[in-house]
């Protein structure tokens, strides 16, 4: 007879698939703005967007560090108060995702940063707020929360290594 671990996990492997069944999401590239805002880099780097995607990048960059110490704040808070919180980050493989997830974030959000220079106008506003409203259109027609994708408190890393290697999460 199984354990209770071994029942919750049971449970809860069958509710992050009904979510996505529901959702019709799971951890593909295109969900994420990040990579919206790369092919914006890219296209703009080859001279075929005239508009510099700097703004975009210093809100995703202020995003980045305001998620870290929320994750950090949470994780520490939780291990104190809860300690049997599900979203708590305690084996292994969800560390090994957080660290695949750092390295993305380092070459899809960072490093073109820092290869932009500092150019803020009228015209590369306007593309951004239409390049996010594009984005929260097609969030919505394909039914993903944004706040599940975006704000899950360290579910998202527990997930994906219930799901994926480390390859198997930076690659899909």
């Amino acid at each position: 007879m199984k354990n209770d671990k071994d029942i919750q996990d049971l449970i809860q492997k069958v509710s992050y698939n009904n979510r996505d069944i529901e959702t019709n999401r799971g951890y593909a590239w295109y969900y994420y703005f990040s990579y919206w805002t790369l092919g914006f880099f890219l296209f703009h780097k080859a001279n075929l967007i005239p508009y510099s995607p700097y703004l975009i990048y210093l809100c995703i960059v202020i995003f980045i560090a305001m998620e870290m110490i929320y994750l950090i704040a949470y994780q520490i808070y939780f291990r104190i108060t809860d300690p049997t919180n599900q979203n708590i980050i305690q084996d292994k493989e969800a560390w090994s995702i957080i660290g695949a997830w750092l390295i993305l974030v380092l070459f899809i959000d960072l490093l073109p940063f820092v290869f932009l220079k500092p150019q803020i106008d009228k015209h590369s506003i306007l593309f951004t707020l239409i390049l996010g409203i594009v984005y929260l259109m097609f969030l919505k027609k394909q039914k993903v929360n944004l706040n599940q994708q975006y704000f899950s408190k360290g579910e998202k890393f527990v997930d994906a290594s219930r799901r994926y290697t480390v390859l198997e999460y930076i690659f899909s």
